[in-house]
């Protein structure tokens, strides 16, 4: 995956199926393990909660743009150290338990950067507008189960795919477009 094809997808983005997830990213399939993920501010639903983990282990690719992530710990909710979150499972969306994270350094990639993350690996996602990324998936048969954390006394909301209407793909498409090609 390059720049030019990217381009050539954006250029035609009703050719393909898309699906925008609450993080603020609309994706589609490449192969059966990738996906093309286009960032944007646009597609964020504030009510969903940011900082998660994964099924699957991945990596990632920034084609352009530039992604900053936030890594964080769990740490024994006893120490003294890291802040308070709610977490939830994502295969039981009913019990909220509390737990501590840690934060880590911030990370940032920019143009042709690559990074991993292991699947049970907490992180917040944070891209500047219009950042595109290509995504590998190890699927793993046994995958883990998503963790989610938010503070305060909100709900939790989640932030599974949707599909996306036209207006909004070609939107997102032609802002993309305009910021790197």
């Amino acid at each position: 995956m390059n720049k030019r094809l990217v381009k050539s997808i954006l250029e035609k983005p009703l050719d393909r199926l898309w699906t925008a997830q609450g993080f603020g990213k609309m994706a589609t399939n490449i192969t059966s393990n990738s996906r093309l993920h286009i960032w944007h501010r646009m597609l964020v639903n504030p009510d969903v909660r940011a900082i998660h983990s994964h099924a699957s282990d991945f990596q990632s690719v920034v084609l352009v743009g530039r992604m900053r992530n936030l890594r964080f710990v769990e740490i024994d909710t006893h120490a003294s150290k890291g802040g308070m979150f709610n977490k939830i499972l994502s295969s039981d969306s009913e019990q909220i338990i509390r737990a501590r994270l840690v934060e880590l350094p911030m990370e940032i990639y920019e143009e042709d950067a690559q990074y991993k993350q292991s699947a049970e690996e907490v992180h917040w996602s944070l891209p500047d507008d219009g950042t595109v990324t290509i995504v590998e998936w190890d699927f793993d048969p046994h995958p883990l189960p998503m963790k989610v954390y938010w503070r305060g006394n909100l709900p939790w909301c989640d932030a599974k795919p949707r599909q996306m209407p036209d207006h909004e793909v070609l939107n997102v498409a032609r802002r993309v477009l305009s910021l790197w090609f």
